[in-house]
């Protein structure tokens, strides 16, 4: 049943708890000082909301985009978490937010299953972000791949690379990083990684990734490049139930639970 929402007060809260990461290298991930500039959230026709969240960056790092965005919606009139009864979609907009500007998000109803007629409404808005300090080195399109999971930069002896639009990484490294045992048969040129209950073989040469009994297909062959098994770290990352995320404009990797 379509609800029409009387909008009387209306309550935004984004992005206020946020503290400034002091990182040691020149670019990571991780919360900044952002606050909202304004935000507005309103009833439209069949019942809608939208939420409009104006964005300043008061960190003193180059935000190429937020990442991992969740909300809370209250009914402040009932002191009720509502969030699974209004599912959203955030629209994110093209472009990074540079120190001292501002952008926008817009965050649209698909619908409303509420019992309780809505008038009071807190609106939280939270998120990561993916910054630099300098942007004009990070979006040179030559620069490394990097990778990070849950905020730190994992390091490598041979370099992450793209191939065929996939980004492989040095399976060891990676696996180890997530938690892993890694182990290498030289006679099969197989690779067997041990992560909790869960035990994967990857072959050299090979699509295809045997994870506990199961074969599925690999985006990109395993390989060898000076002396280390690279391969596709999406594949990797979510077969071992993490998230993956891909920044194009700055080469990034980002991994977390």
């Amino acid at each position: 049943m379509k609800k029409v929402l009387s909008m009387v007060l209306v309550v935004i809260m984004i992005c206020v708890s946020f503290g400034v990461v002091h990182a040691s290298s020149s670019d990571g991930v991780g919360p900044v000082n952002v606050m909202p500039l304004d935000g507005s959230l309103f009833d439209m026709d069949k019942g809608e909301l939208i939420v409009d969240a104006y964005i300043a960056n008061l960190s003193n790092k180059h935000i190429s985009e937020l990442t991992n965005i969740s909300y809370k919606i209250i009914d402040l009139d009932r002191g009720l978490d509502v969030t699974s009864y209004i599912t959203i979609d955030p629209i994110k907009p093209d472009g990074g937010i540079k120190i001292g500007g501002s952008i926008k998000y817009r965050f649209i109803t698909y619908g409303i299953n509420y019992p309780y007629p809505l008038k009071n409404i807190g609106f939280k808005f939270n998120c990561n972000a993916i910054f630099v300090e300098n942007p004009d080195i990070v979006e040179n399109p030559d620069i490394d791949v990097k990778v990070y999971y849950n905020g730190t930069k994992i390091n490598f002896d041979v370099q992450p690379k793209i191939k065929n639009g996939r980004t492989m990484v040095p399976v060891r490294f990676v696996s180890e990083t997530l938690g892993a045992n890694v182990s290498w048969d030289e006679r099969t040129k197989t690779v067997t990684i041990v992560h909790g209950n869960n035990v994967m073989k990857l072959q050299i040469g090979s699509k295809k990734a045997i994870l506990n009994g199961t074969e599925y297909t690999l985006e990109a062959p395993a390989e060898i490049d000076n002396g280390r098994t690279m391969v596709p770290v999406r594949f990797i990352s979510e077969m071992f139930s993490k998230t993956v995320q891909w920044s194009e404009s700055y080469r990034t990797v980002i991994i977390s639970d």
